[in-house]
């Protein structure tokens, strides 16, 4: 721990994990966290899919006026705010700042901007699960408007809703449709605000 705190200078630990929830919470507030290419499987979590469930729902329903897409922005947008919420908390539960009751001021504004980097860097890896859980569905819907097996399916729990979507759509709005999540996530790594990032992809997509 004392080597994270104070490592030498102009130097770059890399701490490598097949299972990062093992790691201590006392080592896992140092890090910031970085996925790398594994095997092309991503494996979501029960709140990425029960967020998905929902918004494969309403698209289902096919309410194409504006109050309709900005309900389906309203359930990301809230969704990830408690996430980003709970992430907070995480951090500020384990961070240093909680041993220490007198810190140099300097000191105490290191942490403090290491603990914001550490929420960022979270969130925005948590932020990426739930658009890559939304283009793979997209990617199901795709498939199925394209004549594809529907076997090869990513999310077979939600395939009635996909298929629904599927029959309103030709094979080229579908794929249209993967090129602007693709181009949301990008926009989303720029100075762009994430509300407008996201509202803009959202209503351009056809559902």
């Amino acid at each position: 721990l004392k080597t994270l705190e104070e490592p030498p200078e102009r130097t770059v630990f890399f701490l490598v994990s097949t299972e990062s929830e093992r790691l201590m919470d006392t080592i896992r507030s140092r890090c910031l966290r970085l996925t790398f290419a594994g095997d092309g499987q991503r494996k979501f979590d029960a709140v990425e899919l029960d967020w998905l469930s929902e918004f494969a729902a309403m698209a289902a329903e096919g309410k194409k006026d504006l109050f309709g897409r900005y309900r389906l922005l309203g359930i990301l947008v809230e969704r990830l705010g408690v996430v980003n919420k709970e992430i907070e908390a995480e951090v500020e539960g384990t961070s240093r700042l909680n041993d220490h009751d007198e810190v140099p001021p300097e000191l105490r504004q290191q942490w403090e901007d290491e603990n914001k980097a550490a929420v960022m860097a979270e969130y925005r890896y948590r932020r990426a699960g739930f658009l890559a859980a939304l283009q793979g569905w997209l990617r199901d819907v795709w498939l199925h408007s394209s004549g594809i097996s529907d076997d090869r399916a990513l999310f077979p729990d939600l395939l009635s809703e996909a298929q629904t979507v599927a029959t309103r759509l030709s094979a080229r709005e579908a794929e249209e449709n993967l090129r602007v999540m693709e181009q949301t996530q990008r926009t989303l790594h720029t100075n762009v605000s994430e509300l407008l990032a996201l509202e803009t992809g959202l209503l351009k997509l056809k559902l």
